[in-house]
């Protein structure tokens, strides 16, 4: 979605928000908002690639070199980044593998 974005936090050019959970650890329905002020195809891509980041339960990494969760220098300045790095892959998979082994752990008393 493209939309006014500075008056709810200066800088802010994109955000990801969350709809739906089913639990702490599972989103079922989300958007990204984009602020109209994003005029670069590249850098909305970016944009993107950085907030998709977010639903997989990444952080901001300011001083990060080597991931697409850096900060932007600027409105019309991308990241470096279009899609998740090596370094991004492996935190999801580290997430995502803690998070089903707890699944698994918790439901393996009530069959």
């Amino acid at each position: 979605m493209r939309m006014e974005l500075s008056h709810m936090r200066q800088r802010m050019m994109a955000f990801f928000r969350p709809f739906h959970h089913l639990d702490a650890a599972t989103i079922t329905c989300a958007g990204i908002y984009f602020d109209w002020k994003i005029r670069k195809a590249d850098v909305l891509i970016s944009f993107m690639a950085h907030e998709m980041g977010h639903g997989f339960g990444l952080l901001d990494c300011p001083r990060c070199r080597d991931t697409v969760m850096r900060f932007f220098p600027s409105v019309n300045q991308g990241n470096g980044f279009y899609e998740a790095t090596a370094a991004d892959k492996s935190l999801i998979r580290a997430k995502y593998y803690r998070h089903v082994a707890a699944t698994v752990s918790e439901r393996a008393g009530t069959y």
